[in-house]
């Protein structure tokens, strides 16, 4: 993906990346937020090009009030809209990605400097300027509308955003900490522990967590989206999602702990394998995006018990991605569990082995993806338990 199309750099020699490449056109612009932050090879092969794209992130699109566009709009020197849209997933991880960067780097100056634009973004999820009410009633838990990687809305709470959302917390308060700001990293990490314990307690349901979908009681202005707010569209709810245990993977793999439950974790993760797997998910809708062929395995975004899909559920619950299976895959190797670690890896390879598909093109929007560096996380966590 480094050394494809997807990726090139700007004339003042900053990184730059579309999500991936069409034939004759690029995939998704704008070194997306939420894409990129799946991509663990750039921080550790050239960290200052890394650093680069936090740099324009700062300079080129937050916004005065906290939010985060998550898309670098080029040229850059064209004028800046009044307002972007936001994601969960990427602002909290742009946060996440300060705290690896100064711990790869130690760079403590650039922190510092930084600061002041690290807690806008964070407490953007709980400030009365944002629109989505993320977290307005500051308890630790995700209820409004969250755009997010898949591309719709959600509403109300699943371990998935969260987990975003609670490793954003502790990394914010390590970076408080160390910079002397006692009262913010009490704060912050306080927020952390109300919200896993709520989420452990309201959202596992002993096999997986499940996402509690609680709709908006009002709509902002300008926001637009489905239009029954009563009975939001497009919801993951019972679904057993590939990448529910994303925040817990992070932070093992940024070296702050866990965010999740291990016994818990551990249960989900055996769900996930026996559920998602392609055998298992089905008749499925998807947008005609046939990743796998039906014979050849694969772990599927989600995976719904009889009888409690949505009436419209989120539109890529039976595509598989690599990306997102490599997570998995990096996050049983933390755990220790090696060999299921290797088959969710193999399974992959076996689809990109170079006959059926180039072995050097692991498709989502686009070839040459860049949620595929995820990879590259697997090599850490082998050394990580």
């Amino acid at each position: 993906v480094l050394k494809s199309p997807t990726v090139w750099r700007l004339s003042d020699g900053s990184f730059y990346g579309w999500e991936g490449v069409h034939e004759k056109a690029g995939s998704c612009e704008g070194t997306c937020t939420h894409v990129w932050s799946y991509a663990y090879a750039l921080c550790f092969l050239f960290p200052d090009l890394e650093r680069s794209i936090r740099e324009n992130e700062f300079k080129y699109d937050i916004y005065e009030n906290g939010t985060m566009r998550f898309r670098l709009k080029l040229p850059v020197s064209r004028p800046k809209p009044e307002s972007g849209l936001p994601c969960v997933d990427g602002q909290m991880a742009t946060v996440i990605k300060c705290y690896r960067d100064w711990k790869l780097t130690g760079d403590t100056e650039w922190l510092r400097a930084n600061w002041d634009t690290i807690c806008n973004i964070l407490e953007y999820a709980w400030s009365d300027k944002n629109i989505y009410e993320w977290d307005a009633d500051r308890d630790g838990v995700l209820e409004g509308r969250q755009h997010h990687t898949l591309d719709v809305e959600l509403f109300g709470p699943t371990s998935y955003l969260q987990g975003f959302y609670f490793l954003a917390l502790k990394s914010a308060s390590e970076m408080a900490e160390y910079l002397g700001e006692t009262d913010k990293a009490k704060e912050y990490y306080g927020l952390f522990l109300r919200g896993k314990k709520w989420v452990e307690k309201n959202l596992f349901n002993g096999a997986y967590y499940e996402h509690k979908v609680v709709p908006c009681a009002k709509i902002a202005e300008g926001l637009g989206g489905e239009p029954n707010w009563k009975d939001p569209a497009y919801q993951l709810a019972a679904g057993c999602l590939v990448d529910q245990l994303v925040g817990d993977y992070a932070a093992r793999h940024v070296g702050l702990g866990a965010v999740a439950d291990e016994r818990n974790a551990m249960k989900t993760l055996d769900t996930i394998l026996a559920k998602n797997a392609s055998a298992n998910v089905g008749p499925r809708y998807n947008c005609g995006r046939d990743y796998a062929f039906p014979d050849e395995p694969s772990l599927k975004m989600a995976w719904y018990p009889d009888g409690r899909m949505p009436r419209k559920p989120f539109p890529y619950y039976g595509e598989n991605m690599t990306g997102f299976e490599y997570v998995v895959a990096a996050h049983l190797a933390q755990l220790g569990r090696r060999a299921e670690a290797e088959k969710v890896v193999r399974d992959i390879r076996s689809r990109y082995d170079g006959r059926k598909r180039n072995p050097f093109d692991e498709a989502e929007c686009g070839h040459h993806y860049a949620r595929a560096l995820a990879a590259w996380s697997v090599l850490g966590a082998w050394g990580e338990k």
